[in-house]
């Protein structure tokens, strides 16, 4: 059966759609406001809590970034459990494709958290915690001889089911083994050079990701690598500024 992908909508307690807002941390803000006429109080970790927004706060004390959105995505996914009609609303929606169309623009907060799709730490998040509830976990695409799958204890399988942070973050993932560089590099390919979103790695012989595009972000032995095995949807703006990061 074919679902219309639904207009996105800015996930944001703030906001006047009452859907938008219930998908937000602070769903009591919204209640207040009118725009929500239920509480979604939230079971976690042997607590109660009056939303999901002061359940992540209670456990986000002294959390780095990349701590705080692991965190972030079992908050979300314990709402979607506890609250299966929103998780029916979203496949109604068009489930990841829908999700991917929508954004998170507060009025402050973290860079991180903002943009749209993959590009927004809070809606990736939120992409990760669907997909944990609606979905069976996806199998690991072994890449030649490397076999992920069998291996439950594995990061990169945990990385895959659980912190699927992007697309092309994870293929990095799998290539260098790195969490956190992995993410870094992701995010970086996504905003600074635009590479496509629907990134894969491969057997190809495409080479529009030049070797001196990569070189910056990581080592050479691994740009190589990645120079060799990647497909990328569209090719990078050559103007970018490249610096490390």
């Amino acid at each position: 059966m074919s679902v219309t992908i639904k207009p996105p909508l800015n996930i944001h307690s703030w906001d006047k759609t009452p859907f938008a807002a219930a998908l937000s941390l602070f769903t009591q803000s919204a209640r207040k406001s009118g725009v929500l006429t239920q509480d979604y109080p939230l079971e976690f970790r042997g607590k109660t809590f009056p939303c999901a927004g002061t359940a992540y706060q209670h456990f986000n004390e002294n959390l780095d970034e990349d701590e705080a959105f692991e965190l972030l995505i079992e908050v979300m996914s314990t709402k979607l459990k506890q609250y299966p009609k929103l998780t029916e609303t979203i496949t109604l929606s068009g489930g990841i494709d829908w999700l991917k169309t929508c954004f998170h623009r507060p009025d402050s907060c973290n860079k991180f958290w903002q943009g749209t799709g993959y590009r927004s730490g809070y809606i990736t998040a939120l992409i990760n915690a669907y997909r944990e509830v609606a979905q069976p976990p996806e199998k690991i695409v072994s890449i030649k001889d490397e076999q992920l799958i069998e291996d439950r204890n594995d990061d990169r399988q945990k990385l895959s089911n659980r912190v699927f942070y992007n697309p092309i973050s994870f293929e990095l993932y799998i290539l260098f083994n790195n969490k956190i560089k992995a993410r870094e590099w992701g995010i970086h390919l996504i905003k600074e050079l635009y590479v496509g979103e629907g990134f894969t790695i491969q057997d190809s012989s495409d080479r529009d990701m030049k070797f001196e595009l990569v070189v910056p972000m990581v080592d050479k032995t691994a740009a190589t690598t990645l120079v060799e095995l990647a497909n990328f949807a569209c090719r990078p703006h050559g103007n970018n500024a490249q610096n490390p990061i």
